[in-house]
């Protein structure tokens, strides 16, 4: 059975549960005409950032709020701690209570997957495909590595015009 909390710091406006998900609650809203209205709460989407972390938008007084879904479920379910989250499984839009803890720089660092290896390099257009041994070869080339990585890792479409894709060495 799913178990809703109050969000932290928006008590009475938004709860969280242990399965990670965000709902908002009935509330009234006066103006500044001083007409009252009613709003129905409801279950929130949330959306992925640039990291695969999932994030919701919380308002309180007027005031909007981004915030990750994970850190709102331990802040509710164990308390704030200035320490990292670890989603366990690795999975960065798990957000179920079991999926997460608490873990400090050290420790984060340890669970960490593997970084991929990457072999040739291959840059295609509507008109060519080259061929880089290397990430290093590409950036000689003129490329930008972080953009390069974008898109293969699915981040982006195309840096300069080119699709990108690698071999992984495992």
């Amino acid at each position: 059975m799913e178990t809703w909390k109050n969000v932290l710091g928006f008590e009475g406006l938004y709860e969280v549960s242990d399965l990670g998900n965000v709902r908002s609650l009935d509330r009234e809203v006066t103006n500044s005409l001083g007409v009252v209205k009613r709003y129905k709460g409801k279950l929130l989407k949330g959306c992925k950032d640039k990291d695969g972390y999932t994030r919701v938008r919380l308002s309180k007084d007027g005031v909007h709020y981004d915030r990750k879904i994970h850190r709102l479920v331990l802040q509710a379910f164990v308390g704030d701690l200035e320490l990292l989250v670890d989603h366990i499984n690795h999975v960065r839009d798990d957000n179920r209570l079991e999926n997460l803890r608490y873990v400090d720089n050290s420790e984060n660092m340890k669970n960490q997957l593997p970084h991929k290896r990457y072999g040739k390099i291959f840059a295609t257009n509507e008109i060519e495909t080259i061929e880089f041994a290397t990430i290093k070869d590409a950036v000689a080339a003129g490329f930008n590595k972080s953009a390069i990585y974008g898109v293969i890792n699915g981040n982006f479409k195309q840096h300069l015009g080119y699709t990108w894709t690698s071999e992984y060495i495992k």
